[in-house]
This record gives structure tokens, C-alpha cells and sequence, in this order.
């Protein structure tokens, strides 16, 4: 196995060959980016954000950093439309923006919708001031190096008063290579006033992909904006992600989140949220499904900076086999922030004896007016609810799948998207076990 240093010595080596030879403002911010990740080097489990995730899986595989795209059909995507679900589609294969298989680009005086290439490309100062100003890249090594290597993903603008009727499904799809690759794609949203959007970030692999998915999403909520926001993780099961999500509201804005990992190796999610003006809201959904040798791990953050904010958290979690998930969730309410209310919840369902979780709620408060609450719960199903389905004549089995399969419906019926919500529903079914009963009665 290669130590840390020669690990983190990889990407500099990488970066060295592909950064583009130019000057100016982006050059200037990939070489900063790339100086914060190399000072401290990947996360170890000495310290405490990664105490219950190891990287030594993901740190003993070598990957390419610049593959040629491979060229994927209509068909290929099929599986991954949602039913062809009505929606503005942006593909990327392998991080790397499909222009034959997206839409034109939208290009108009309320709403934007490109790619980011293009967006660098064309150079605008809208990119300089707005890029790398919410994603905190000091804290979170992963981001600096999504930094550093960045070069693709999708912009997407929001005029004031501006609506985008049909969902963003921004489609990444790791398939069709036979060497192990990395990307990093970027998504920057940026909503002005009394906007509104839904977004779909949708990560999906064929099965014989072992990518390396380091993704980072930056939004700018504009005061009294709506943004609906999906992130759906279904990588193949070698396959390894880490995403960011960073988000700054200002006053009487609302953002959901709704976070479903159901796929990949080992998987990590870092959430966090800026509460900056009175009326602020925030829902953060989150579902996760751990099966086999699979590890996922979510941290989120929620920092309430002005008074009159509100948020809500319910995450879920279902280990089987010798899976291993961690939450943190941490909820700080800061001292000007009066008249919070804060509530926060983590629920985990253990369906075997090796499954194994490790949950960590926190508040830190320094107001004293505030309506506060968090807790966790690790269990086996409900025992009275058991025995009550067999009384009605209903199997072990399929009372096991169908207890299952509620204790996740609870997160997942609040997807808004009917073609959504079936196709995450077909996921879960396949990774719970005896899912074929839940065929026959759902």
C-alpha cells in the first residue's frame, strides 16, 4: 500500500500533465487549490470528521485522470431517464459533458443552463465572482481538490423572478472504460430573486466502472428564490464518491435537499448550509441503503447567522449484511441568530448482526431564544409491528420486506417527482432483502 504522501503525490503529478498552461484568475485559483490539498494531504481517520471512514480503499487504486470520452447512445442512458420524465437533460460520461446526448444549451435573459467548459471558455465575470465563493475549499480537502481539477460540470442562472417550469437532470454517468478513472465535476447555481428551480444531480455507473466520482455543488439562493434540489447516487458497487454541497440563503429563500445513496463502494457526503437572512428555510431528506461490504458516510452542516431561520433534518438508514454507514449532523445557531427552530432527526435499521452504524446528532447554540431539538435511534424493526403482520396471516419474510421498505418510504414519499419516486422505489426494492415479496404487495 502507498503511504499518504505518495497518494496525494499522484494528483500533483496528474495535475502537473493536464492543468491547462494559462494565466489569469482561474488559473490562479486551481494552483491555490491545489497548494490547500497538498498541505494537509487526504483525511485521516486521526481526525474527527473522518474517524469511521477509511480511504485506504479508495487511496490503493490507480486512476486516469484524462481518458478519452467514450461514446454512449440513447440507449445506453435509457435506464437512468426516469421514464423519460419531461426535463431540461445535461449528460456527462465519465465527467466529461455529452453534447450529443443533452439539450442545447438554454441561453436566455432569465435563464442559463450550460456546461461548464463552455461557461470557462467564454470567460465571464459572472464565473470569476461567483465560483469557489460559497464551496469553503480551506475546510474540506476534497473540494480544493475538485478545485484544482476543475474543468466540467454545469452552470446554471436564475434572473430575478425567473422559473424554470420542467426539472434540471444533470445525468453523470461513469461506463464504457476499462481503466479506472477520476473526475470532478462542478455545478454552480445561482438563483436571483423570487426564482425557482428544481435540480437533479443523478450519478449513475453500468456496473464494470470503478470510477472515482469527486463532485461539488455551490448555490446561491437570492432573497425570496426556491430551489428543490436531488441528489441521486446509484455508482456502481466498486465504484467510489465523495460530493459536496454548499449552499448560502439569504432572507425568505427555501431550499430542499433530498440526498439518496444507494450506490457505490464507499461513498461521502459533506452537506453543508448557510442560513443568512430572516425567513431562511431549509429541509434536508436523506436516505441511505448499505449492503454487502459497502460504506457511507454522510456529514452534514447547518449554521443558522441570522435570527428567524428555520430547518428540519430527517435522515434514514438501512444496514444489511456487513455494511457500515456514519451521520454527523451538527446544527450550530450562532449568536445573532434568535428565534431559530432547529429539528433534527436520525433514524438507522439494522437487518443483520455484522451491520453497523456510528451516529453523532449535535447542537451548538449561543442564542437564548430558541426551539431546538435532535436525536438518534439504531434498532431492529418493531417487534409489536412484526408479530401484528403475522397475525394477518403475512409471511416472515415478506413482514420483514414490508417493514423494511416503509421505514424508507417515510423519507422517500416526500419526493415531489412521480417519475422519481418510482424509480428511486425500484432501487431500494432491489437492495432490501426478500424484495420480491415487496413486488407482489406494493
Amino acid at each position: 500500500m502507498k503511504n499518504l504522501d505518495d497518494a496525494t503525490r499522484v494528483y500533483q503529478d496528474a495535475f502537473a500533465r493536464l492543468a491547462p498552461k494559462d494565466e489569469g484568475w482561474l488559473a490562479t485559483l486551481r494552483q491555490g487549490s491545489l497548494a490547500k490539498f497538498l498541505e494537509r494531504g487526504f483525511p485521516t481517520q486521526r481526525e474527527e470528521d473522518w474517524k469511521y471512514t477509511s480511504l485506504k480503499p479508495l487511496l490503493e487504486r490507480q486512476f486516469d485522470h484524462g481518458p478519452p470520452q467514450t461514446r454512449e447512445n440513447e440507449q445506453d442512458i435509457a435506464p437512468f431517464t426516469f421514464g423519460d420524465l419531461d426535463c431540461y437533460r445535461m449528460v456527462f460520461l465519465n465527467g466529461r459533458f455529452a453534447s450529443n446526448l443533452s439539450d442545447a444549451p438554454i441561453l436566455d435573459t432569465c435563464i442559463s443552463i450550460t456546461d461548464m467548459a463552455t461557461a470557462i471558455h467564454d470567460a465571464t465575470d459572472f464565473l470569476k465572482d461567483r465560483l469557489a465563493k460559497y464551496a469553503d475549499t480551506d475546510r474540506h480537502r476534497f473540494t480544493a481538490l475538485n478545485t484544482a481539477f476543475l474543468s466540467d460540470g454545469a452552470v446554471i442562472r436564475l434572473a430575478d423572478d425567473a422559473v424554470i417550469e420542467k426539472p434540471v437532470h444533470l445525468l453523470f454517468l461513469s461506463s464504457g472504460v476499462e481503466t479506472s478513472v477520476a473526475a470532478h465535476p462542478r455545478i454552480l447555481v445561482d438563483a436571483g430573486r423570487n426564482s425557482r428551480a428544481c435540480i437533479i444531480e443523478h450519478f449513475a455507473g453500468d456496473g464494470r466502472s470503478s470510477n472515482f466520482i469527486n463532485s461539488v455543488t455551490e448555490a446561491f439562493l437570492e432573497s425570496g428564490s426556491q430551489l428543490e434540489h436531488y441528489k441521486i447516487q446509484e455508482d456502481g458497487g466498486s465504484a467510489f464518491h465523495v460530493g459536496g454541497l454548499h449552499v448560502l440563503q439569504q432572507s425568505d429563500t427555501r431550499f430542499c435537499s433530498h440526498n439518496y445513496a444507494l450506490g457505490s463502494l464507499l461513498a461521502r457526503n459533506d452537506i453543508n448550509i448557510r442560513l443568512n437572512g430572516p425567513g431562511a428555510e431549509v429541509l434536508l431528506n436523506g436516505l441511505y441503503v448499505v449492503t454487502d461490504k459497502r460504506h457511507v458516510d454522510n456529514h452534514t452542516r447547518i449554521d443558522h447567522l441570522k435570527a428567524h431561520t428555520k430547518s428540519e433534518e430527517d435522515y434514514r438508514g438501512v444496514i444489511d449484511g456487513n455494511g457500515r454507514a456514519v451521520f454527523s449532523g451538527k446544527v450550530v445557531v450562532h449568536k445573532d441568530a434568535q428565534k431559530t427552530d432547529a429539528q433534527q432527526s436520525n433514524k438507522n435499521l439494522l437487518l443483520s448482526k455484522r451491520a453497523e452504524v456510528d451516529t453523532k446528532p449535535e447542537l451548538e447554540i449561543y442564542a437564548d431564544d430558541v426551539k431546538c431539538s435532535h436525536g438518534a435511534t439504531v434498532s431492529k424493526l418493531d417487534n409489536n409491528a412484526f408479530f401484528y403482520l403475522l397475525s394477518r396471516g403475512i409471511e416472515p419474510p415478506a413482514a420483514t420486506a414490508l417493514l423494511t421498505f416503509a421505514f424508507a418510504e417515510g423519507v422517500m414519499s416526500r419526493v415531489g417527482i412521480p417519475a422519481v419516486h418510482r424509480h428511486l422505489e425500484l432501487l431500494v426494492r432491489r437492495q432490501l432483502p426478500n424484495s420480491g415479496y415487496i413486488e407482489e404487495i406494493v
